[in-house]
């Protein structure tokens, strides 16, 4: 693997991911080569253009911003003398993969020459760290000392261009606990200087500082500095800055656990009610809400189901002397991917007698059975797609808190009209659900009503659908302190092909 210089575009954000080429060319002389890079046909940025080099090394790489909720199709161009052609890949492909992605280009002429993609994940110090302050002043006179109230600490940070950024002014009471984000005080640098100055109340320079950083501090449980000042050529001990019970919770990225082997299972629950009567609008190849929302956000979440075996249920039967409220889709419970459950929902639609009982609580439970099954490598996402009308709150809710400590969320997709009061009630948004004088342990439910203006914009309905899916994983590790499984290691030359051309690419993520 060629080393590689990273160059980053002014206006580019966090969450973003460097694409770094080179190519491996076994007994080819390149005159002028080079890669450009698109997502969904729009060009992102290419390497520079190489000439006379058998191996050309690229210093240029092209930045591409990672959002989980969209299907990010990211095509490759590659040129020299003669047109290699193109290959593709979805973003999430290359996340959800051990290792390495191999891909052909789309060129008949030359059959061996293959596209490696190997990713890296650019690590970054994210968490919350919290501390307590504490002052200690010599003494004043005859056993006297300065009360606390007079003193106040105040924490800045230092920003690249070596101006200092107020992050928190306090005042130092008995007992103070101060806590923040680590981008509040390091921003996308833990090494950033951070600067804890006291002051005396009326006073406008500090009577002393500690000068620390993020990376030091999270190692450390304690930590303190004497505050001084110089006078006439002699120093004076102004007291001591104590930060004590420092205590540092990292909180790991989406990116690092999908990447790491943690895998994620879908389920799909339609309600086959009446009370929309959008199910039979169906003519010719046309899709209807139902099929526009299971394929736009199905094919996202398909991308992180490993095996593409999806649970698949309807959430009323035809009679009322049932023991569950759910039925089949098909004769058989699962069914392989997005294709699978829309023809399943095809089938369905010739069998199932729909009727206005919306029992949502067997939904729930059984989601969180397969959730409660799957380990901790695994976690649930159950894909509802309803009418909007529950007719079993109470013990909908019942069901929801007691799930809300299993690795579960719960996507509802409101379709039609109807009235979603409900729903809102259930996102938990607004308040916190309670059962049985029982809070929720986390929110778990995410409501999205599908408008007409989704139609012709999957796109939105996607982000808004999805959006929340990898903060409530992110909430569930965290919880349970769960932390990413070490990366498998991968070393190039294991993929090179010995009779052809093998070009790679290398991919870091920066958060």
């Amino acid at each position: 693997m060629f080393a590689t210089r990273v160059i980053r575009p002014p206006d580019t954000i966090n969450k973003d991911v460097y694409v770094n080429l080179y190519f491996a060319m076994s007994g080819v002389m390149l005159f002028k080569s080079g890669v450009t890079v698109f997502e969904d046909q729009v060009p992102i940025g290419a390497t520079e253009m190489i000439e006379n080099q058998t191996y050309p090394q690229f210093v240029n790489s092209v930045r591409v911003r990672y959002r989980f909720e969209k299907k990010q199709v990211l095509q490759f161009r590659i040129s020299d003398e003669n047109p290699l052609d193109y290959t593709q890949c979805t973003l999430a492909s290359i996340i959800n993969s051990v290792g390495v992605v191999s891909l052909p280009l789309n060129n008949k002429e030359r059959k061996n020459v293959l596209l490696h993609i190997r990713w890296e994940k650019v690590a970054s110090l994210k968490g919350e760290i919290s501390l307590r302050p504490r002052v200690e002043l010599p003494p004043k006179g005859i056993l006297k000392t300065k009360p606390l109230t007079e003193v106040e600490l105040v924490i800045k940070r230092e920003l690249s261009d070596g101006t200092r950024q107020l992050v928190n002014r306090s005042k130092l009471t008995p007992g103070l606990v101060l806590s923040f984000a680590s981008e509040q005080i390091s921003g996308d640098n833990e090494n950033a200087p951070l600067h804890f100055e006291v002051f005396k109340a009326t006073r406008t320079k500090p009577i002393g500082a500690l000068i620390t950083c993020l990376n030091s501090l999270s190692t450390k449980h304690n930590t303190s500095c004497r505050l001084t000042n110089s006078k006439s050529n002699r120093i004076k001990n102004k007291g001591t800055l104590f930060l004590d019970k420092i205590e540092y919770k990292r909180h790991f990225p989406f990116v690092d656990y999908v990447s790491c082997g943690h895998h994620i299972n879908i389920m799909y629950a339609i309600d086959f009610s009446t009370y929309n009567g959008i199910h039979h609008e169906l003519k010719d190849d046309s899709l209807n809400c139902y099929q526009k929302a299971i394929k736009s956000i199905g094919s996202i979440l398909d991308a992180y189901d490993n095996d593409h075996l999806v649970p698949s249920v309807w959430i009323r039967r035809p009679s009322a002397s049932i023991l569950s409220s759910l039925g089949l889709l098909t004769p058989s419970l699962y069914v392989k991917g997005v294709d699978g459950i829309m023809d399943a929902y095809k089938h369905a639609l010739s069998i199932v007698k729909p009727n206005n009982v919306n029992n949502l609580a067997k939904v729930i439970s059984t989601a969180a059975g397969y959730a409660r099954s799957g380990g901790t490598s695994r976690y649930q996402v159950c894909l509802v797609l309803t009418a909007g009308s529950v007719d079993d709150m109470t013990q909908t809710v019942d069901q929801i808190v007691k799930a809300s400590g299993l690795p579960l969320s719960v996507i509802i997709v409101g379709i039609g009209n109807g009235n979603f009061t409900n729903m809102r009630i259930l996102d938990g948004d607004a308040k916190t659900l309670q059962s049985k004088g029982k809070d929720a342990t986390r929110d778990i439910i995410q409501f999205v009503p599908f408008l007409s203006e989704y139609s012709n914009n999957l796109e939105e309905l996607n982000r808004l659908v999805l959006e929340e899916v990898p903060k409530q994983f992110c909430s569930y590790m965290n919880l349970k302190k769960i932390v990413p499984r070490a990366p498998q290691k991968f070393h190039f030359k294991d993929v090179l092909v010995s009779n052809g051309a093998t070009i790679g690419v290398d991919v870091d993520f920066k958060y």
